[in-house]
């Protein structure tokens, strides 16, 4: 199972003997072992253990990105436990927070590609957190991405990991009864891809002679009679970073349209006009 997953699955049986009796007995936590007893019509008993157990915490393969403000629900004045610890790379630091529901948030300034969180638990190897990571690109409307329970067993920075999510702020809140106490957290991710460029153009599956990324333009003769020619187009940037929206030509003449959007929603538009040829 996901590491920290809170609802616990029922094991269901189907013994082959249909006159066998089925007795199941599930765990209520994670780890632990659902039973299930099956006693034969004459009598026989066999008992079979399904163990469930959390997956590894998976590695975080993005690169660091920096925090440039870090605020939080409540400041821990009393306690001098301010949100700015989370980031000041010292273990002796940190926010608090010490009812549900409260949290801290990190701006990354900019919209990037969030895809995992490392944080550092105050008496992290003595104690659990369980706790949701949202993501929001505009400071509201925010979605949860994960949420878990941290080990128990490190101080240390623990990883978490999530499906990409375009993000500038990210919100760490306590959702367990008690205190949440984080003295350091590192944002993980990838930049915007902001190259907007073609790699190739195909008409009608063959590739455009002389094409160069920084010529919009091309002119595309077409024999009397034939159809309008299908455009096919790479981009630069790897294809789920870039979207290309082709506004095909109804007739000859006519033009076709490739729109690339960079992730940043930079735009550039590549245009190929077919004319009349022999």
């Amino acid at each position: 199972m996901p590491y920290g997953e809170t609802t616990v699955p029922g094991v269901t049986a189907r013994a082959t003997d249909k006159q066998a009796a089925l007795k199941i007995t599930n765990t209520t936590a994670v780890p632990g072992a659902a039973n299930v007893q099956v006693t034969a019509h004459n009598g026989t008993q066999t008992t079979y253990t399904v163990q469930l157990v959390f997956e590894p915490l998976k590695p975080i393969s993005g690169i660091k990105l920096d925090a440039s403000n870090v605020t939080a629900s409540v400041y821990g004045s009393v306690y001098g436990v301010g949100p700015g610890n989370v980031i000041d790379n010292n273990p002796l630091t940190s926010w608090v927070g010490t009812e549900k529901n409260q949290w801290i948030k990190l701006d990354l300034g900019e919209i990037r590609n969030v895809d995992g969180l490392k944080i550092a638990w105050e008496q992290g190897s003595t104690r659990s957190n369980t706790f949701d990571i949202e993501v929001s690109v505009i400071g509201n409307n925010w979605r949860k991405v994960y949420g878990t329970t941290s080990t128990g067993t490190t101080s240390g920075l623990e990883p978490y990991t999530f499906r990409e999510s375009p993000a500038r702020y990210i919100r760490v809140k306590n959702a367990g009864n008690q205190p949440m106490a984080i003295t350091e957290i590192e944002v993980y991710g990838q930049w915007l891809t902001t190259d907007m460029s073609l790699q190739s153009i195909k008409v009608n599956n063959v590739e455009q002679q002389g094409f160069n990324a920084e010529q919009l333009e091309y002119t595309v003769p077409v024999a009397a009679g034939d159809a309008v020619p299908t455009i096919h187009a790479v981009s630069t940037a790897p294809a789920e970073r870039t979207l290309i929206l082709v506004k095909p030509a109804v007739a000859v003449p006519g033009t076709t349209e490739l729109v690339v959007t960079s992730e940043n929603a930079a735009t550039r538009t590549y245009k190929v006009n077919f004319v009349a040829g022999n």
